[in-house]
C-alpha cells in the first residue's frame, strides 16, 4: 500500500470523524484535575476515534516515535511555545493529534490562507503552560506492548 492510498483512506477517515471530541471536554481544561501518572491513562486521554485508529491500522512506529520525540524535546525545551507542523498527508497529521493527546497537549490543524495545504499549531496548556512532563511509558511502545496494532517498522 503506498503513501497516496493511506492518505485517500485517511481523508475519508478525517470527514467521517470528528478528531478534536467536542462533546468531552480536553484533560487539560479540566479545572482540578489530576493529570495522568500511567502509559494507560495516558492512552486512555486519546480520543476514542483516534485510539481506534491506533488499534486497527498498521502504521510506520517510526514515525510515530519520531513525531513523539520531537514533541516531547520541544516541550521540554519551551513548554509555553507553540509548536507548528507542516505535514505531508493526513495520516500524519492523525498521528501527530494521537500524540498530542497521549502527551496531554492542544492540537489544531487548519488550512492555510492561499494555498492548498494544512499546518497543525500544538501548544501546552497544562496550568499555565509553564511546565511539561512527558508520560513515563513512549506512545508508540505502550502500542507496541500491548499489541494493539501491528505497527510496520521504518
Amino acid at each position: 500500500m503506498s503513501f497516496d492510498d493511506v492518505d485517500r483512506e485517511v481523508s475519508e477517515f478525517e470527514n467521517v470523524y470528528d478528531i478534536t471530541d467536542t462533546h468531552t471536554p480536553q484533560p487539560s481544561t479540566v479545572a482540578g484535575r489530576k493529570f495522568a501518572q500511567t502509559a494507560s491513562e495516558c492512552f486512555n486521554r486519546i480520543n476514542r476515534n483516534l485510539r481506534t485508529f491506533l488499534r486497527h491500522n498498521r502504521f510506520p512506529a517510526g514515525e510515530l516515535q519520531h513525531l513523539e520525540e520531537e514533541l516531547v524535546a520541544f516541550f521540554l525545551e519551551w513548554p509555553s511555545s507553540v509548536y507548528i507542523a507542516q505535514l505531508p498527508d493526513g495520516y500524519r497529521r492523525l498521528m501527530l493529534h494521537a500524540v498530542s493527546q497521549y502527551l496531554d497537549l492542544d492540537a489544531r490543524s487548519f488550512d492555510v490562507p492561499g494555498c492548498q495545504k494544512r499546518q497543525t499549531h500544538v501548544e501546552n496548556n497544562r496550568g499555565n503552560g509553564d511546565s511539561f512532563s512527558p508520560p513515563p511509558t513512549p506512545l508508540a511502545t505502550y502500542i507496541h506492548d500491548k499489541k494493539f496494532a501491528c505497527p510496520v517498522l521504518v
